[in-house]
């Protein structure tokens, strides 16, 4: 405003006041986004105007480069009357860094680095600053087979407009399919072999065309005895899937046929006592069969008999008509085709079982009563 002052006649003196502030605003660009964030720089710029005096001084604009919530910049405006007045801009997020994004199989493989079913990748997701724009993508199913599985590539973004580096799951080996395996040589599967004549222990042999094998195949349930068998053949690939192949087969026994011949009676619903002088040798005569076929070899019975004292009891007696000499002996009789077991009965009178045993298993007895 001016003011006149007239104290000296003829005279005028004007005077410029001014005591208003100027004005001044402030703006950023780029501006943020929907989320009140950005991820770069920001440039504040200001406007400073005034009405009367004018604008002897303005602040510059001043960018902002580092990361952070909640940044302001204040600027300044002077006028030509040395009026001064600020302005801030406030409320500036800033996120320079990319959220980070990883996946992980939810379980262990095995001590061999093989699954041997599906695999579930979890991703997690984090931003430390302005926080993830959306949840982490769900869990991932790996299925199928092979030695190098994976899953991904996937990216999430944050409230700043930041986008992760692609995160993917790789190196993942599942194998489902267990081992072949196979027999080789051995009983054949539901075969029957007479005691002594069954064949060598089978091997086996197995293949597995992914994770490969975890050692060799094995054979378990092999035996000779008389008796029901099951062959196993296992085998195990990397993955732990395991394969089990079986055979049966039975082993016969061999048999005595109708028993002792004379002068021995055997025995049938009820016992027959054998009555010999005690002291005196019985021959003992038999045959021992492998299914029909018949056995002459003296080591195939087990030496010596076995006779053992048991209580007389009630039944038929029967004298017998023919002894032999000398002591206790074994011998095949090639003429008679029989074996011949000289058995020396002992010298105290008594009642005795008598068995022949064979080295299957198999026996014979009969029944003496010595007078």
């Amino acid at each position: 405003s001016n003011v006149e002052n007239n104290a000296a006649p003829g005279h005028s003196i004007t005077l410029k006041i001014d005591d208003v502030l100027p004005t001044i605003s402030g703006s950023r660009d780029p501006v943020a986004n929907s989320f009140g964030w950005n991820n770069g720089s920001i440039t504040v710029s200001f406007t400073c105007s005034d009405a009367e005096s004018g604008i002897a001084a303005c602040d510059n604009p001043v960018t902002l480069n580092s990361e952070g919530a909640g940044q302001s910049v204040t600027g300044n405006a002077r006028d030509n009357a040395s009026n001064m007045n600020s302005a801030t801009v406030s409320n500036i997020n800033i996120d320079l860094t990319k959220p980070t994004l990883n996946g992980a199989a939810t379980t262990q493989p095995n001590a061999n680095g093989w699954y041997k079913g599906d695999v579930t990748i979890h991703w997690t997701a984090s931003d430390a600053l302005s926080g993830l724009d959306g949840a982490a993508p769900a869990d991932s199913v790996i299925a199928g087979e092979g030695n190098n599985l994976g899953a991904g590539p996937f990216t999430i973004a944050d409230k700043a407009g930041n986008v992760s580096d692609p995160a993917s799951v790789s190196g993942i080996k599942i194998d489902r399919t267990p081992p072949t395996v196979a027999f080789v040589g051995g009983p054949s599967n539901g075969g029957s072999y007479y005691f002594g004549n069954v064949p060598a222990a089978p091997t086996c042999t197995a293949n597995d065309e992914l994770s490969g094998l975890a050692g060799s195949c094995v054979v378990s349930g092999f035996g000779t005895s008389v008796g029901p068998y099951t062959l196993t053949a296992t085998a195990t690939d990397n993955a732990g899937n395991t394969t089990t192949a079986t055979r049966t087969y039975t082993v016969l026994a061999w048999n005595f046929g109708t028993g002792f011949y004379q002068p021995v009676d055997n025995s049938g619903t009820s016992i027959v006592w054998n009555t010999v002088r005690a002291g005196s040798t019985v021959p003992l005569k038999f045959n021992l069969y492998a299914g029909t076929t018949k056995l002459t070899d003296t080591n195939q019975i087990v030496q010596p008999l076995r006779a053992v004292g048991v209580t007389c009891s009630t039944g038929t007696s029967d004298d017998i008509e023919l002894t032999a000499t000398g002591g206790t002996s074994l011998r095949w009789d090639a003429t008679a085709q029989q074996f011949i077991y000289n058995w020396k009965t002992p010298a105290t009178i008594g009642c005795y079982k008598v068995t022949i045993s064979a080295i299957d298993g198999s026996t014979l007895s009969a029944y003496f009563r010595l007078r």
